[in-house]
């Protein structure tokens, strides 16, 4: 067992006493028992328990990167809040409307998608800022609902909203249900503005509603990905896309990451982008996107403290929670009932069958190209080895005008493990500021 923060080889580091290291290893061996994983990140330093950070509201393009201990916050409404405290919602008119995008792929609850409790602060603090409308979108992944041009209809994300918690979060919460799956095929999509050197060869198709409302506010999630290795704040822009415009971007998997990334830069979405939050009290790692995927299960950790990451600028955000999904994706032991986990030998594997088999014997309904001849084969970035391997962060720079040199992070609540600390800030590779 490898307790995070620790190698193993001599004394744990100087953070971790004795008796935060006896708290640390009952709690993941008594986790393990239990057959899930629970990860206390903090650093149980004496005197040091938590972040003394300058009071006010995160820059324009800050991270903020907060942890919120259950015995401090008693839910995960309150961690959301209190964060939200830190952020920047002077953009919100009065009887503005909002359009909230969660992330529900499928009918599996968090992390398999956006948790309940981010919905329901989210949405009441944008009330609070004086939202008239608060809309809730998404369509859920091609393996769980088809909507296709000629009428055919394989469930829907009403249906997975309703299994997954999220129906009853967006309703209780006040406000409204959209689902892009229920609305018309043609009517209800428009072809949206590709950014400059777009891979997208064929219209790229997104809801309309996104340019009825004034606001929109994105709710990722922190999980591992089959294909695309993992998906946080860039690839959750998958879920606004039509049935034909999903298909384009696996069929054409050369730019994958390129495109999925470039769906968040077109003139429609970045214009009323307001922020990003994402919100865990469960991660999903080694394998997802779903708590199981292609019938083998993926690993769920636990989170305490939980942990709320905000900021108004999408690629900052996945900058900082990339790192931290890849340090706790690589220290966490394999359970012994996971047996496939993400590998990049394997992305293309597993898109091509998505393609040509998978949905299709999922669904009924067929998904792939015309001929094997339209399908161009994903090759896998090496994220994992730091920022300027990661395909999809280097697109949204080319969209945003270059990597910047410097990326504040301001820590907030319980103070971070070491160990994670120090390997956010090296897959940052001399980007990120921790404040």
């Amino acid at each position: 067992m490898r307790i995070p923060g620790w190698s193993g080889e001599g004394a744990p580091p100087g953070s971790l006493t004795r008796r935060c290291f006896i708290r640390r290893s009952a709690i993941l061996g008594g986790a393990l028992a239990a057959g899930s994983l629970v990860f206390d990140i903090t650093g149980c330093g004496e005197g040091e328990a938590r972040n003394a950070s300058a009071p006010g509201v995160i820059g324009a393009d800050d991270v903020l990167l907060a942890l919120s201990p259950s015995a401090e916050l008693a839910s995960g409404e309150d961690a959301v809040r209190d964060a939200l405290a830190r952020v920047d919602l002077g953009w919100l008119g009065q009887g503005d409307t909002v359009l909230v995008k969660i992330a529900s792929n499928s009918s599996y609850a968090h992390p398999s998608v956006t948790a309940p409790a981010a919905v329901r602060a989210v949405v009441a603090a944008l009330f609070d800022g004086g939202a008239g409308r608060v809309i809730v979108g998404e369509q859920s992944g091609v393996q769980y609902v088809r909507h296709v041009a000629d009428g055919r209809r394989f469930s829907s994300t009403r249906e997975c909203l309703q299994k997954n918690g999220l129906l009853d979060a967006i309703t209780n919460s006040g406000a409204e249900v959209y689902c892009f799956d229920d609305q018309d095929y043609d009517a209800s999509f428009f072809q949206a503005t590709p950014p400059d050197g777009s891979h997208w060869t064929r219209p790229l198709m997104l809801p309309t509603v996104i340019r009825e409302v004034d606001h929109i506010v994105v709710l990722p999630r922190i999980s591992s990905h089959i294909i695309a290795g993992y998906t946080l704040s860039h690839k959750a822009a998958i879920g606004w896309l039509r049935e034909d415009s999903r298909n384009h971007l696996h069929t054409d998997a050369q730019s994958f990451y390129e495109k999925y990334t470039e769906i968040n830069y077109v003139p429609e979405i970045r214009d009323r982008l307001r922020l990003a939050l994402v919100y865990a009290e469960k991660l999903l790692l080694h394998l997802g996107p779903d708590e199981v995927t292609a019938g083998f299960p993926s690993t769920i950790v636990e989170a305490n403290p939980r942990i709320v990451l905000a900021s108004t600028n999408l690629v900052n955000i996945d900058t900082v929670a990339v790192g931290l999904f890849v340090h706790l994706n690589q220290t966490t032991p394999v359970p012994a009932n996971v047996h496939v986990v993400y590998s990049p030998d394997s992305a293309d594997f597993f898109n091509r069958a998505l393609v040509s088999s998978i949905v299709r014997q999922d669904t009924g309904i067929p998904w792939g190209p015309a001929t094997a001849a339209d399908y161009t084969p994903l090759t896998a970035h090496a994220f994992e080895q730091g920022i300027s391997h990661d395909r999809a962060l280097a697109r949204a720079w080319e969209l945003t005008g270059g990597r910047p040199s410097t990326i504040r992070v301001v820590q907030h609540g319980a103070r971070m493990d070491a160990a994670l600390r120090d390997a956010i800030v090296e897959h940052g590779e001399g980007t990120l500021v921790l404040t």
